[in-house]
């Protein structure tokens, strides 16, 4: 969390809540909501410990659903050209 901007932690986080609940991912919705509230009140270090249990979930789900995480993603092969 580089920048301490609020305005564009709260932003992130509430469009990620927003879609996270549209999803069916309550705890990620949670998470992101609690964020949203530290950015609010320029709680930093409190979202980067919420924001370090929003990756554990994101993980957890990514591998319930069978998604690779970001960052390992599978290295597709290309036809070579003819």
């Amino acid at each position: 969390m580089g920048r301490q901007n609020p305005a564009d932690l709260r932003a992130a986080a509430h469009a990620l809540k927003w879609m996270a609940a549209n999803l069916g991912a309550t705890t990620v919705a949670r998470l992101c909501g609690e964020i949203e509230d530290h950015a609010r009140t320029g709680r930093f270090e409190a979202a980067a410990e919420v924001l370090t249990r929003l990756r554990a979930e994101h993980a957890d789900l990514s591998r319930a659903l069978g998604t690779p995480e970001p960052g390992n993603q599978p290295v597709r092969a290309t036809a070579p050209d003819r």
